[in-house]
């Protein structure tokens, strides 16, 4: 990954000395302190290298080819196949390829590419600035309209560096975050800087700017012969998207691995694909031994056993991890390396542990399974109201009584899966609440009430869909998520690359276009992918009746003394005052000193709400100064 910047002004001012510079000084964490800059015209181009892998060695950025200025962010998964088609050297860095790519088809060419990456072009000839990133968002980039000028950053803070930078925050995606809401698009927490979504090619010209998504899927149904090429096409796909991400530079390979489809999928792929002199080191997070909770339905809090048995399997070097980050510390990390508040505060704590596991061990790069739920794995209860809408509800009947009769959903489950999206949204999010066992946003929010009455309107989005599609169900909330700033803060902090091969694009389109009987059939969910995983994932795993829970000792990580000195430095903010309920925080600590409530019931307001008011008031806090 690298750290990017740059600008143009559209009313052809040339570039303030030093001005790109102070925008790669203010992103110094993301890269190796090696910046390069290039001026063309009225634009000036700027990148700071971080090498993940073998063929950054030949990178000579920025680049200018074809009248372009090009700095890119990237890492491209297909580039054997583009050098192919472009007729050019194998050893060429991904950005040179990329550049080859913008020389040969223009901004078209991001709709060919495959990967993770941000990237930027300014074409002199027709005087446009275009941004773009990959379709999941698995790279940041961030921009800013002042006046003539275009100003863009992989962080904000290389924006902020700029004299007119800073404008202060966005107070409504902070209230989002604090009522538990997703940001407008586009939205950071910085007014008046804007990310690039996922998936976007934004341009920019003099007097105009448009946007247009790179790609989407065409959800067309594939149609193959036999349940058994379906089985080989699930393994090329997968094993193609795992071996393109195992690319790296002279360093062992770590992955994570739960109990679940998703990382038992990918960790046991990579070890198959690994050379014979090479262990791949698993890694699992899970509580300390015999620890007991208040587990929900159908969870257990241990997957380091299941784990080791697809471990054991493939002769891996498996590592549990049974301490989290201490809360208090992600907290501040959280806002200095990723720059955004977001929320799972307490996730985030066990997944920095396995980053310093795997970087304990010597590894560079970490494999992920985030995403195989919405892509490759995906399947189950959703697809019911498919069978009801194209099939007739005689044959829903039958695949849901059947689905009932497996015993692994209820009813209720099925109803709503099934018919939930003909409702209106806030009563679709009622359910859902309800369902989890998770009180109303107004009860468990602790944003300042006459801070959120004077924007009542701005609050009144609810979580759901009306889309009765389940595939275009998962692509909305896939556009929805972005993980950018998180993974270009982790590999800032860590120097972990976290890499989620079922993220990949290959993997999007291969899954949306699965016919509903390989995702569920005869009541048994995900058929195609137990049965093409039984190469490789141990049957216990591929058919356990439960899931895990994850961060399961939440409680443990609850230092009240410690988030009372958090409180008490935020407190000092007329700010953090004005939007969050101070007074409330408070005596919200004093009663889990009181009595510390580990009840599954209380992880909402616990695990949640608090830990993400007070990372809401050491943003404010930390950029005010």
């Amino acid at each position: 990954m690298s750290a990017l910047a740059g600008f143009i002004d559209f009313s052809r001012v040339p570039p303030a000395e030093n001005l790109c510079r102070q925008m790669l000084a203010a992103q110094a964490i993301y890269g190796s302190a090696a910046p390069k800059i290039r001026a063309l015209e009225a634009a000036e181009f700027g990148v700071d290298l971080r090498k993940c892998v073998p063929e950054d060695a030949f990178d000579a950025q920025p680049l200018v080819v074809a009248g372009a200025l090009i700095v890119a962010d990237v890492r491209l998964d297909n580039r054997a196949e583009l050098i192919a088609e472009l007729s050019e050297d194998e050893e060429l860095a991904d950005s040179a390829v990329f550049a080859l790519a913008w020389a040969r088809w223009g901004s078209s060419c991001v709709e060919r590419l495959c990967g993770e990456f941000a990237i930027a072009a300014y074409d002199r000839t027709r005087h446009e600035l275009t941004l773009a990133r990959d379709a999941t968002g698995q790279r940041p980039l961030h921009y800013a309209c002042r006046s003539s000028r275009v100003a863009f950053a992989s962080m904000p803070s290389g924006i902020l560096a700029l004299p007119d930078g800073w404008q202060g925050f966005d107070e409504d995606s902070l209230s989002r975050l604090l009522l538990d809401i997703p940001y407008q698009p586009a939205a950071t927490c910085f007014h008046r800087i804007h990310r690039v979504r996922p998936g976007e090619i934004l341009t920019f010209s003099t007097d105009r700017k448009t946007s247009r998504q790179s790609w989407r899927p065409d959800f067309r149904e594939l149609r193959l012969k036999t349940d058994a090429a379906y089985v080989d096409a699930f393994r090329d796909v997968l094993d193609t998207a795992v071996r393109s991400r195992m690319r790296r530079i002279a360093e062992p390979l770590a992955a994570h691995l739960s109990a679940g489809f998703d990382s038992s999928a990918v960790a046991a792929t990579a070890a198959r694909l690994l050379g014979r002199d090479e262990q791949l080191i698993a890694l699992t997070a899970a509580p300390e031994a015999g620890f007991a909770v208040d587990s929900p339905r159908g969870r257990f809090p241990d997957e380091s056993g299941l784990a080791a048995l697809t471990a054991a399997k493939h002769g891996m070097n498996h590592v549990v991890v049974r301490h989290a980050e201490p809360l208090v510390e992600r907290i501040r990390a959280q806002v200095r390396f990723c720059q955004d508040p977001f929320g799972n505060l307490i996730n985030s704590g066990w997944l920095r542990s396995l980053e310093l596991e795997a970087q304990a061990h010597g590894a560079g790069v970490l494999l992920s399974g985030d995403l195989g739920n919405l892509t490759l794995n995906s399947g189950g209860l959703g697809t019911l109201g498919d069978i009801a809408r194209q099939r007739g509800l005689s044959a829903w009947w039958k695949e849901a009584w059947l689905t009932a009769g497996h015993g692994e959903a209820r009813w209720t489950g099925i109803l709503f899966n099934s018919f939930g999206h003909r409702l209106p949204l806030a009563a679709q999010d009622l359910l859902i609440r309800r369902f989890r066992q998770i009180g109303s946003r107004s009860r468990l929010s602790l944003i300042n009430s006459e801070f959120r009455a004077a924007r009542p309107s701005r609050h009144s989005l609810a979580l759901g869909s009306r889309t009765a599609d389940s595939y275009r169900r998962r692509w909305e909330y896939l556009g929805a998520l972005d993980f950018g700033n998180f993974r270009k803060g982790a590999l800032a902090e860590s120097g972990i690359d976290t890499r989620d091969p079922l993220a990949d694009q290959r993997i999007l389109r291969f899954s949306t276009a699965l016919p509903r009987d390989q995702l569920l059939l005869g009541g048994i969910p995900r058929p195609l992918a137990k049965a093409a995983l039984a190469d490789r994932v141990p049957g216990d795993v591929l058919h356990a009746r439960t899931r895990g829970y994850q961060a399961a000792d939440w409680a443990r990580q609850i230092d009240v003394a410690g988030l009372r000195e958090l409180v008490e430095e935020m407190s000092a903010s007329d700010a953090v005052r004005r939007m969050i309920d101070i007074p409330r925080l408070n005596r919200l600590l004093d009663s889990w000193s009181a009595g510390p409530d580990e009840r599954f019931s209380s992880y909402e307001m616990f695990a949640g709400h608090v830990p993400q008011a007070i990372a809401v008031g050491i943003f404010i806090r930390e950029y005010e100064r």
